[in-house]
This record gives structure tokens, sequence and C-alpha cells, in this order.
């Protein structure tokens, strides 16, 4: 009789096999298999095949267990992470939601809310892109007050966000449409340019002499810039530089007479500084 699993022969009257441990009473006996070599082979060789034998048989045995435990776990593992990784994304969708529709429809405002906000280097696309964004995401705040009291709040968030954007009110190489182009009764320019990816904003200087007295943001006639603009017409696509005038209530000067038409379609001042007409 013979081990079943290391393949030794079972020693007289032994119950567990010598050489790994099985049991051997419950075994059935085995009609012996006999070996045909061409050549006998060596005794070393033939214990050295015995022993390898054995050690398979040894590890079979005691290895399938650790095997089996070791595959459940890594199982039940993989299983633990996908429910904590589902969990996580979640929670990373539901707290990031807000900012990523921040980012889309008001791009930097999750920045310009920021108190350092003033510590971010914007380029001049990202600069002209987050004001318009961020100016009308305040419109439609207003728009989405309940009461006057919350209107008039939104109004005074958007200074303070504007203030934050434009600290010192300056812009350069900002793009739009040249919207109108006229002149006064002592025939100083005034414009209007319509900010690219605007639609409800407006950058423009006075239209008149009194309201501009303490701007000087119309164009006097015979300046380089009043003859670059004698030589544009309206729908030009231009590049232009300049300050947006100072103001108390709302940072940058705006000049509608009535809230509702400062928040929803601001006409924000300028004395620009140069427009130039894009080829």
């Amino acid at each position: 009789m013979f081990c079943q699993e290391c393949g030794t022969r079972k020693a007289e009257g032994a119950l567990y096999c010598t050489s790994c441990g099985t049991p051997l009473a419950a075994q059935p006996e085995q009609p012996q298999t006999r070996l045909f070599h061409s050549e006998p082979m060596q005794p070393a060789r033939r214990g050295l095949l015995r022993r390898g034998v054995a050690w398979l048989g040894l590890m079979k045995r005691r290895l399938l267990p650790h095997g089996l435990m070791k595959s459940c776990l890594m199982v039940s593992g993989a299983l633990f992470a996908l429910v904590i990784g589902c969990a996580g994304l979640n929670a990373i969708l539901e707290d990031g939601g807000e900012q990523a529709a921040a980012i889309e429809h008001a791009a930097p405002q999750s920045v310009l809310e920021d108190e350092r906000v003033d510590e971010v280097d914007l380029t001049l696309s990202e600069q002209q892109t987050a004001f318009i964004r961020m100016v009308d995401s305040f419109s439609e705040r207003y728009e989405e007050a309940e009461n006057e009291l919350q209107s008039s709040a939104q109004r005074a968030k958007r200074r303070t966000a504007l203030a934050k954007l434009l600290p010192d009110r300056t812009v350069h190489g900002w793009t739009g449409t040249l919207e109108s182009l006229d002149t006064d009764a002592r025939g100083n320019a005034y414009i209007t340019i319509e900010p690219e990816g605007a639609e409800s904003i407006t950058i423009a200087t006075w239209n008149n002499a009194l309201a501009d007295s303490g701007t000087h943001s119309m164009i006097s006639s015979g300046s380089e810039l009043y003859d670059k603009l004698a030589e544009m017409r309206e729908g030009d696509p231009v590049i232009f530089s300049g300050t947006f005038a100072a103001d108390e209530q709302d940072h940058i000067a705006e000049g509608s007479l009535a809230e509702d038409k400062a928040m929803t379609t601001p006409d924000f001042v300028m004395v620009f500084s140069d427009v130039t007409k894009q080829e």
C-alpha cells in the first residue's frame, strides 16, 4: 500500500505516512504498480526522487488551506475597497458639485470668493473670462433673490469680488466687439465695447461731458486713440486696454441709474488707453 498524498510505501502497521503524516487507516488498498526502467535507478537518485515526492505531498497538504484563505482575504479586500471607493467617489461628487459648476459657469468665481485671490496670477484671457462669468453669476443671484434686501446684498458681494479680481482696476489686451462709436457736440468720441464672451455686459466711456466731468473717459478729438478709432467701424473686433473708473458702490463705475440694470445688464465705465482693430 502506498500513501495517496506523497506516494511513499506504507510501513507495516503504520497509521500515518512516515513522510507526509497523512492518515493511512482509511485509505483503501491499492494495487502495486511496478515501474520498469531501462537501467536500475541508483540509490541516491531514488532517495532524492522520494524526498521530492514527499515534499510535494507535504506542500499540497499544508499550503492549500493557506492559499484558499489568502484568496478569500483578497476577494474580501477587493470588495471592501470597491465599497469604500464608491462611497468616496459619491462624497467627492456631492462636495465638489457646486465647485465644478462654478468652474464651468463662473470659472474663477470660487477663486474670486477666496480671501487669497490676490495671490492668484491669472493670464489675460483668464482675467477677462473670470470677470464676465463672475458678473453673470451675480446677475443670476440678483434675479433669484426673494426680496429687496437679498438683492442689494448681492451688489455688495459683487463689489467685493470685483475688488479682488481687479485691485487696481486696470486691464490689458482684453478682446471684444466695437458696439458703438460716436461723438458729442464738441467732437469728442465716446464708444461702447462688448467684451468677447459676454451677452449682457458692456464696457464704455461716458457719452456726455457732464457725466464725464470727473472721469475724463471720453476720447479727445485729435488724440492718437481718436485717430485710430476714426479708421474703425461698428462691429469691428478689437483688442483694448484701459482702467475702469473708480466707484465706491461697485468698485468700478457702472453707468445705469436703476439697480436692476446695474446688476443684470451692467454698463461699466472705462478710461481706454488703447483700442486696436483685430486683423
